[in-house]
């Protein structure tokens, strides 16, 4: 009965989280033996290389290949949104945080992508990775039952950014996609610095680029999937995607619209204000973006630029 229950919740978590394998996770055959399990000290070798923008490939060694044991990679987000707390603030092992207080690890099982149960070496290549999103590479012993024997091994990989040519007048290069997060212009500034980009840079996207409303599948990267924007195309038919994130007032008080947004300039006006890119989608086919000013404290959207 536990099993099936346990099969059940899985299924049901896997389906709420799109962007994780579907397949169902190999695993060792069951035992009846229900001792006490002896905790294992494996050890785990971690290669991970970064092909390009979005993909990654990687190989985890054991340092005992007759020792089953699970391993998977996911966004750091999703990872401790499921009950792990921040890795930078725990020094405990997060293997005891993340099966303690009642944590379902088997429907973990099948929450992570690429879901699955291991012995010996295990190399794995994925082309689906987010530029700078955070991903975490994990892997632990488990017994025949899939009862956790030992500590966590981990890597975390932050995946570069990506800028695209558009093929503008000043050569600047934009992001491919939007910094998740909302930012007051000083925190922006010491942030980022000269890759938020300026009033003119920002002008000259609106007036050589065609801006139409669109949305990402970027599930995870903003906290939801689809996310509502604007796809960018620049003179030269390469893309941009510019995510409509909401925005706080210097009250605290959030806009969530998913037809207007505001992003920072670098240009700055006086003390108190500086200028901001407002876009505002009147109709579905009709983009309006101009150049606005407000205070410094609003807390708005960042979206970075390079030159070549």
């Amino acid at each position: 009965m536990n099993k099936f229950f346990y099969f059940i919740a899985a299924i049901l978590v896997a389906v709420s989280f799109a962007s994780c394998e579907q397949n169902k996770p190999s695993q060792p055959k069951d035992d009846d033996d229900d001792s006490p399990k002896t905790k294992n000290s494996l050890t785990f070798q971690m290669d991970i290389n970064m092909v390009s923008s979005n993909e990654v490939s990687w190989t985890v060694t054991p340092s005992d290949t007759s020792v089953w044991y699970f391993s998977a990679c996911t966004t750091l987000a999703s990872f401790e949104g499921v009950g792990a707390p921040s890795i930078e603030e725990s020094p405990e092992p997060l293997l005891a945080q993340l099966t303690g207080a009642g944590f379902n690890f088997k429907a973990l099982l099948y929450l992570f992508a690429p879901p699955a149960v291991h012995k010996g070496e295990w190399s794995y290549s994925r082309t689906d990775y987010l530029p700078n999103m955070e991903y975490i590479l994990f892997a632990f012993p488990v017994d025949t039952n899939l009862n956790v024997l030992g500590d966590i091994a981990y890597q975390i990989f932050t995946m570069p950014r990506e800028y695209v040519d558009l093929g503008l007048t000043s050569g600047t290069l934009w992001a491919s996609i939007s910094e998740p997060g909302l930012w007051t212009y000083d925190r922006a500034i010491h942030d980022f610095g000269g890759a938020v980009p300026t009033q003119e840079q920002w002008n000259e996207l609106m007036n050589e680029c065609i801006w139409v409303n669109g949305s990402s599948v970027a599930e995870g990267y903003w906290g939801k999937s689809p996310m509502n924007g604007y796809s960018i195309q620049g003179p030269n038919g390469k893309w941009i995607f510019i995510a409509c994130q909401g925005s706080v007032d210097c009250e605290g008080v959030k806009n969530d619209s998913e037809t207007e947004t505001f992003y920072w300039t670098s240009t700055s006006k006086d003390t108190n204000d500086a200028y901001v890119a407002f876009v505002l989608q009147q109709s579905s086919d009709n983009v309006v973006a101009s150049i606005g000013l407000l205070p410094k404290c609003n807390s708005l959207g960042v979206h970075l630029v390079n030159q070549k």
